[in-house]
């Protein structure tokens, strides 16, 4: 498997622990921040996060991100038997923390909690058996409470220092079900810059144009090049509204009028034009979700200006068409003939004017032409 952080100088950034706890819900909620945007060219929005968080995910209970269960339930296990969990690389415990809650269906009320934090009947057992292996010893037959056991696991570190959050595993306990259940979670790290766009304290976000480009990179120093899960060339993006109007995220990747990879850490972002002005979110999926392996989630939160409106070009005017001269001086048989005083003169001289505004603009183009200073 491909170890989850890459081993690094000792010069590697420490990130914040994040706060709260992680779940299902929050694994493409997170934020990356505020982009830039140049003098000219479109705005890029650097993915840098401030904040890496690991979450475990019950791939046995609800399958994967790419491929969710379609009937997702509790794992089977028998009374007295052993769940063993196996921790993917880059993650170990030094003392593994379990706690067992027991009730009549997933997601009720616990009828009875044990724990490694308990000693006596509510107590639970939990050994290393080998790197980042561990096994649970499971209560024996108890009618009076189960079937369904919530385990919730703790103490779990990383190789890089990263807060680990793993999720809740479901257990269906019954005398006839297998001795043992094998739990090996996977990893899904989500990358925050610097909060949440879901959470009731609303990020600044970057403000983009419906229908406009934007670049989307990935910095040398990037934690998203040092985790190793994927790259731009490769990555899911979506679109999710926050607003409200929309409750099925908008695929970008895949349609290259919408997203195109220049490179491993560089692409261009384009959002429909029709798209309604609000908050939104995009969201970076880092790596193969179908392969087992560890993927990584960013998001930044973007605030979407509407496209500006398309005005209509102005009609064509049709041409005026020329008007008629009639020389009323010439009035003769043999077609010349005074015209009245001062008439003629004054034709001369508009003439004369015109011929010479004329030669005066050809002069001009000519010398605009053969002159070289000109061009400067």
């Amino acid at each position: 498997m491909t170890p989850l952080v890459p081993t690094r100088g000792p010069g590697r950034r420490r990130l914040a622990a994040r706060t709260g706890v992680l779940g299902l819900a929050v694994l493409a909620s997170t934020a990356l921040g505020a982009g830039t945007a140049g003098a000219e060219g479109p705005a890029t929005i650097p993915l840098d996060p401030t904040d890496v968080a690991i979450v475990l995910e019950a791939v046995e209970n609800f399958g994967t991100a790419a491929d969710p269960a379609e009937d997702p339930g509790p794992v089977p296990v028998a009374w007295g038997g052993a769940v063993v969990l196996q921790l993917p690389d880059g993650l170990d415990a030094t003392t593994l923390g379990a706690r067992l809650e027991l009730g009549p269906e997933v997601g009720g009320s616990p009828t009875r909690v044990l724990s490694t934090d308990t000693p006596g009947p509510d107590g639970l057992v939990a050994s290393r058996v080998g790197s980042g292996r561990f096994t649970i010893a499971l209560p024996p037959l108890d009618p009076a409470n189960g079937p369904i056991g919530a385990l919730l696991v703790s103490g779990v570190t990383s190789e890089d220092g990263f807060p680990v959050h793993p999720d809740t595993y479901f257990l269906e306990l019954h005398p006839t079900a297998p001795p043992t259940a094998e739990l090996d979670p996977q990893v899904t790290v989500v990358a925050d810059q610097p909060c949440d766009p879901t959470a009731a304290v609303r990020c600044a976000g970057t403000t983009v144009t419906a229908g406009t480009p934007f670049r989307v990179t990935v910095p040398p120093g990037s934690e998203l090049r040092a985790l190793g899960h994927g790259t731009l060339q490769d990555a899911g993006v979506t679109l999710v509204d926050l607003t409200g109007a929309h409750d099925a995220p908008l695929p970008l990747s895949g349609d290259p009028a919408r997203y195109a990879a220049a490179g491993p850490w560089d692409a261009t972002v384009t959002l429909p034009a029709d798209l309604g002005p609000g908050r939104h979110y995009l969201s970076v999926l880092l790596g193969d979700p179908t392969s087992g392996g560890p993927v990584t989630i960013a998001t930044v939160e973007l605030q979407v200006l509407a496209a500006p409106a398309v005005v209509p070009p102005a009609a064509e005017q049709p041409p005026t068409p020329p008007v008629a001269v009639v020389n009323v001086g010439l009035r003769s048989n043999t077609g010349v003939e005074a015209a009245e005083a001062g008439a003629t003169r004054t034709g001369a001289l508009a003439t004369g004017a015109g011929l010479l505004v004329l030669a005066g603009v050809g002069a001009v183009v000519l010398r605009t032409r053969r002159d070289p200073r000109a061009e400067d």
